[in-house]
């Protein structure tokens, strides 16, 4: 009896654990200043209802915050009149509000990068690459 207990609650987490990283499959390729940023949403939103993303920074801002080519999760809160991506502490991401016509990204690697979508090549990120990478990371 038991192990049948054990065995249901560990099918249990693992399916919920599963679902939180469960992604949109459509990624994000941000551009600008030099800067390049793959960008995978979560399908579930948090609990401020918005949607945490992975996020991979490429270029020689990056590099200099240590970040490059390093896949870390980001938690989006609402600030200001946007949503900012956070690790830790630090905001490495702002989306300025979706509400007027020319909104855009911002990244902060040292100094503000003002970045845009490039849809075409957006359809090459891959946010299931992304989070098999993110959770090689994380063991």
């Amino acid at each position: 009896m038991n192990k049948i207990l054990l065995l249901l609650a560990i099918s249990f987490l693992t399916i919920n654990a599963q679902a939180k990283d469960e992604l949109n499959p459509y990624g994000r390729l941000l551009m600008g200043g030099g800067i390049e940023a793959e960008v995978a949403f979560f399908k579930s939103p948090n609990k401020e209802g918005l949607h945490d993303a992975l996020i991979k920074f490429y270029g020689l801002e990056a590099f200099d915050m240590g970040i490059d080519k390093k896949v870390l999760k980001y938690r989006a809160i609402k600030s200001g009149r946007g949503i900012a991506y956070v690790h830790g502490e630090v905001t490495r991401l702002f989306l300025t509000d979706a509400a007027t016509s020319d909104n855009w990204y911002e990244a902060y690697l040292g100094k503000k990068i003002k970045l845009g979508v490039n849809y075409e090549s957006s359809k090459s990120v891959q946010p299931q690459h992304l989070l098999t990478e993110f959770q090689k990371t994380k063991k």
